[in-house]
């Protein structure tokens, strides 16, 4: 009875998520994390570029004596000494204009594009997820690169890459292009991503890598079962419908059969602070458009794969 009670709650809550109650709340809160984590690393790096601006002052000191100085020399002569003394305060003006520049330029408004970015996708999930409960739509489709998404992620994920020292290989294809909900293809890529570096601490820990991979790729393939077509009035071409493939791999702490098996159930996960919402609510976004995500690993210390299968059939 116990059993068959806590079939029909896990059986219920499914279904509410399916519904879409359990989306509008969980999900959306946990979406919008992942992007304010983003932000925040972002913001974190904004201020470490903003220490070295301390030592300016330095420079100013420096301007400062070298004027006092100058005010013997401009009483009686005013020859080769004073040129010298010129010349170092020309000098430290050089270095602080150059410094400024290039903080300013260079970095901070680098990082102030991405840190609008990340704004932007905040403000972008928020008004999707209202209209979505408002008109009660189940998919809002955009046609998008998906090299643009994924160096967006990279965006995101940099801080955290570089704080954890993981190395992140890219093979996208800029021609790929799909039509899918931007904003739920956003999150869950960026979710595998956060769970890989995850992954790739628990192995280092635990001696089972010495270096940090990622590896993430987009690629077109034929579709099983789709046939030939002959354009013999355009140019003789042959046309297939090509699915996407992108994988997304690390040299982790990899998964034992049980945690493959239930790796998308709702409410699972490996990690002490998770909630087993990121997973569960993208392949569950995959399914309802009939594309389709897997995971493979040999086992513990061997890495994992995630599969993103997009099917040109599923975005109709």
């Amino acid at each position: 009875m116990v059993e068959l009670h806590n079939n029909e709650i896990s059986i219920s809550k499914e279904l509410a998520y399916k519904q879409g109650i359990f989306d509008v709340t969980s999900e959306y809160i946990h979406n919008i994390g992942n992007i304010v984590t983003g932000a925040q690393h972002l913001s974190e790096r904004i201020i470490k570029n903003l220490e070295p601006m301390q030592f300016f002052f330095k420079y100013f000191d420096h301007i400062k004596e070298q004027m006092n100085q100058n005010e013997i020399y401009l009483k009686d002569d005013v020859g080769a000494d004073y040129i010298k003394s010129k010349k170092k305060i020309e000098m430290s003006l050089n270095i602080i204009e150059s410094s400024l520049t290039d903080t300013i330029k260079n970095v901070l408004e680098l990082d102030m594009q991405n840190l609008q970015k990340a704004i932007g996708n905040i403000a972008t999930t928020i008004v999707y997820q209202q209209e979505l409960y408002k008109t009660n739509q189940t998919n809002i489709d955009d046609l998008i690169k998906l090299s643009d998404v994924l160096l967006e992620i990279n965006g995101v994920m940099e801080q955290q890459l570089i704080n954890h020292d993981v190395t992140l290989h890219l093979d996208i294809s800029p021609e790929l292009t799909f039509k899918i909900n931007r904003i739920h293809l956003f999150n869950g890529l960026l979710n595998l991503l956060k769970n890989s570096v995850h992954a790739l601490d628990s192995a280092y820990s635990k001696q089972l890598c010495t270096t940090k991979e990622l590896w993430v790729s987009a690629r077109s393939v034929p579709q099983e079962c789709s046939f030939f077509e002959l354009d013999s009035m355009m140019s003789d071409s042959i046309i297939t419908n090509e699915d996407i493939i992108i994988e997304v791999q690390d040299n982790g702490i990899g998964m034992d059969e049980n945690t493959i098996l239930n790796m998308f159930t709702q409410g699972f996960t490996t990690k002490t602070d998770g909630h087993g919402l990121g997973l569960h609510s993208f392949a569950n976004f995959l399914t309802s458009c009939g594309h389709s995500i897997t995971c493979e690993s040999e086992g513990i210390g061997k890495g994992t794969k995630f599969i993103v299968t997009l099917s040109v059939g599923g975005e109709e």
